[in-house]
């Protein structure tokens, strides 16, 4: 009888394919993109900041370079500032002139500021309508200004003005800068300045504002606006 031998040939994997006549297809190398030079970052440049004020904050009082309060915070914090202040001016005082603050809010907004200060004002001391001219005036600056800092500085205890009624002008513009979501400065808590910083007991010697900008620029930097030149 005759023998039939079976014969199995195994051949892997790689051989099969070559006996195809296939091949393993090339990668290719990833594309490198040059991305050029980075993008230049933007300039940085100074806050903006208007003072709007009685004489405290107006222009008449600055007698050397760095005199008034504002000068002080300004240039302590390397603000770019606009300074409106006017004397015997107020939220009320002198009613119906063109001194009184609201008619400074399109001077305000015309500097595209990054933070308003309004201070005082003790002119209004014996005025009525103090917190709804406040008001007013503090929501108009916001309409206009939506993404600036609105700051508002009280009344100062000066010698010559009745502490009670410092006080209660005081409760007003707190008030008022609550209801607008103003920030608020309060120069009667605590011994900001002596009788000696005032040249007439109603206005600051040179003295007298160093010592108020500073003030301000410490308790600034308490509710939270930046206070420094970096």
């Amino acid at each position: 009888m005759l023998a039939v031998a079976t014969v199995f040939v195994v051949t892997s994997p790689a051989a099969q394919a070559q006996s195809l006549g296939s091949s393993t297809p090339d990668v290719e190398p990833p594309v490198v993109i040059d991305p050029g030079p980075a993008p230049t970052p933007p300039e940085e440049r100074p806050t903006l900041a208007a003072f709007v004020g009685d004489s405290f904050t107006a222009p008449a009082q600055v007698g050397t370079p760095v005199d008034n309060w504002a000068e002080h915070v300004a240039s302590s914090n390397c603000w770019a500032p606009t300074y409106l202040g006017k004397h015997g001016s107020g939220y009320v005082n002198p009613a119906g002139s063109a001194w009184q603050y609201v008619n400074r809010v399109p001077q305000v907004t015309a500097s595209a500021p990054d933070l308003v200060v309004v201070q005082g004002s003790t002119n209004d001391l014996y005025l009525i309508g103090v917190r709804e001219a406040a008001v007013g005036t503090l929501a108009l600056i916001r309409a206009q200004n939506p993404y600036a800092t609105v700051v508002v500085v009280g009344p100062v205890k000066a010698p010559r003005y009745d502490l009670v009624r410092l006080t209660a002008l005081r409760d007003e513009l707190a008030a008022a800068a609550a209801v607008t979501g103003a920030l608020f400065v309060d120069p009667l808590d605590g011994d900001w300045l002596g009788d000696d910083d005032f040249a007439d007991g109603l206005h600051l010697t040179t003295e007298g504002n160093a010592r108020f900008g500073a003030k301000v620029v410490d308790r600034l930097d308490t509710v939270g606006v930046s206070t420094s030149c970096t």
